[in-house]
């Protein structure tokens, strides 16, 4: 839904800048992204409240990705 919309610029632009010194490391949180994602979905699909988990993945990969986003700014700052 209307989620997804809100967190893909974000999730993108973290993953951009994170990749840049990350970029394995980035392109797994990426696709346990994509799997909450379809967690998400298919929990919908069958009863709204299964979508929690998927849910709580998805939040979890986005702060971890906030984390890393900052870690790199530093690391570039101080080189």
């Amino acid at each position: 839904p209307n989620q997804f919309h809100e967190q893909i610029s974000t999730i993108l632009i973290c993953g951009a800048i994170t990749g840049i010194v990350y970029p394995t490391h980035t392109l797994h949180l990426l696709l346990v992204y994509c799997l909450a994602r379809l967690l998400y979905s298919f929990g919908y699909m069958f009863r709204p409240k299964f979508r929690v988990p998927g849910a709580l993945l998805q939040d979890a990969v986005l702060f971890y990705m906030f984390y890393l986003t900052g870690k790199v700014g530093y690391v570039l700052i101080k080189a």
